[in-house]
């Protein structure tokens, strides 16, 4: 069914724009909304008319667009979320989320259509949305799924004051129960404090030590009885 549309609805189409449509649709919404009428001989002498009108308001809106675009260049949105145990998000972050995170962060009506969001979100980390708010105005938006550092441990009091002592604030301690370099593998928390010796277990693990991180550092004694000393000296000799 061919229809004239009398108003802007994007991005389906512009005021003067012609199109064939189902007749449901035109029927039982863009007709009684007033949004469009049957293409009818008599309707279409209005068309050239209502497309200069809806230039001229593309041209505008392009305008008012385009000075948005540019104030949010380099913008990051900062969206909280639920985590289960393993970092992964409860659900995924959603065109509306980014949305309703946007209209919140500049005070202006956001439509979801907007955001194009081409995999699925759903771990936690830096992402950029591909938002176009007209034809010619698209831009990048840094997103952040923002959530409180992890620290998974086994010593809480030592990696606490630690923490304070350098400015640390928002963080969660993530009690080890075990295997504690595992936990940044499987999700579990972004960073560990542990103990270490050769450093051989962070290697293989693809963990490294923080710059500024070493919390406490020691060195083992050995003590023996001088009587005994003789008898142990084979055993000595393996620390040399």
């Amino acid at each position: 069914m061919n229809i004239l549309f009398l108003k802007d609805l994007l991005p389906t189409a512009r005021a003067g724009d012609v199109k064939n449509v189902k007749p449901g649709f035109a029927r039982n919404f863009l007709i009684p909304q007033g949004v469009a009428v049957l293409a009818t001989e008599e309707a279409l002498q209005r068309a050239t008319k209502l497309r200069a009108e809806a230039e001229d308001r593309r041209i505008q809106e392009t305008k008012d667009w385009q000075v948005v675009a540019d104030s949010l260049k380099d913008i990051e949105l900062d969206i909280e979320v639920r985590t289960g145990p393993t970092g992964r998000l409860y659900g995924s972050i959603t065109p509306t989320i980014v949305a309703e995170a946007l209209e919140e962060k500049t005070g202006r009506e956001m439509n979801r259509r907007f955001f194009n969001i081409t995999d699925p979100i759903r771990v936690i980390g830096k992402f950029k949305v591909f938002t176009k708010f007209v034809e010619e105005v698209s831009l990048d938006i840094r997103s952040k799924r923002n959530t409180r550092l992890r620290v998974a441990t086994k010593y809480p009091n030592l990696t606490n004051d630690f923490l304070v002592s350098r400015g640390v604030t928002q963080y969660k301690l993530i009690p080890s129960l075990g295997a504690t370099e595992t936990y940044p593998f499987i999700g579990s928390s972004e960073i560990i404090t542990d103990i270490t010796s050769t450093g051989k277990t962070l290697v293989d693990n693809s963990l490294r030590v923080l710059k500024d991180g070493l919390i406490l550092s020691s060195n083992a004694c050995l003590f023996i009885v001088k009587k005994k000393a003789a008898k142990l000296q084979p055993f000595l000799k393996s620390f040399e």
